[in-house]
């Protein structure tokens, strides 16, 4: 049984819980707004704990793959641990472009694969003419347009030559 203390020390503890939670649902907004500053102040060390527990998982399977390949112990704890940290890094984006190609939304892979080309692109024009410029050096000289980057090829010992480029229509004088 209780003590006659003891039950108004209850009855007193349910009122002020009712007391703190009218409050509560009185002041919802405020206290959300609160708990979204404490997530934004603390948000980064969740954030770093996540992608920690994340991460470990593979790095501890290669550091067991690495000690059970490493039977004689030429290889430092460390450097297993390196080992598989670097595998880890070197693998996630992989893992993060088959999760992509995966994925269903097309249009939104067709526009990441446009702004790749891009950027692409020109870095795939200058190395294709530096390979004809070496290639056929005897033969023609190849100038990139300079505003879309196109390869025009015009035979040698032609003189200056206004060249049209195919793409865009700008116009640009060389000397061939």
């Amino acid at each position: 049984m209780q003590t006659g203390k003891e039950s108004f020390r209850r009855a007193m503890l349910l009122i002020a819980f009712g007391v703190i939670l009218f409050a509560a649902v009185t002041h919802l907004q405020d206290l959300w707004m609160g708990f979204m500053g404490l997530m934004g102040l603390f948000s980064p060390i969740l954030l770093a704990g996540a992608f920690a527990l994340i991460l470990n998982v593979p790095v501890r399977g290669f550091e067991r793959i690495f000690a059970r390949l490493d039977r004689r112990n030429h290889l430092k704890p460390g450097t297993r641990n390196m080992l598989g940290l670097t595998l880890t890094l070197l693998l996630l984006p992989l893992v993060l472009a088959v999760v992509r190609m995966l994925s269903r939304n097309r249009t939104k892979r067709a526009q990441e694969n446009l702004a790749f080309l891009k950027l692409w692109n020109p870095v795939r024009n200058w190395f294709q003419w530096l390979y004809l410029s070496i290639r056929y050096c005897k033969k023609n000289r190849y100038f990139l347009c300079p505003n879309c980057g196109r390869i025009a090829c015009v035979p040698k010992k032609t003189g200056r030559v206004t060249i049209t480029c195919k793409g865009c229509k700008t116009r640009y004088d060389r000397k061939a």
